[in-house]
């Protein structure tokens, strides 16, 4: 789980504190934590989306998602 915490010492200035690995992963303003957060939450779904194409290309083909991208031609890349 993810808080916000606001440093007693400068009011002004929130940590965005992980509750599970007692870490602090963001130190700034309480907005600019706000976006960060919103950040980390698209990379996270942005991630979740390929991973659910490679499955889908994984089992259409049988062989891997690279592999199957590279047969029908929808590699973007140099090869």
């Amino acid at each position: 789980m993810i808080q916000i915490i606001q440093n007693p010492v400068n009011q002004l200035e929130h940590y965005v504190y992980g509750t599970r690995f007692s870490k602090i992963y963001f130190r700034g303003s309480a907005a600019d934590c706000l976006v960060y957060i919103q950040r980390q939450r698209a990379r996270i779904n942005r991630n979740k989306t390929r991973r659910d194409r490679n499955a889908v290309l994984r089992d259409l083909t049988g062989t891997s998602a690279a592999c199957a991208r590279r047969d029908m031609g929808l590699n973007s890349g140099g090869y």
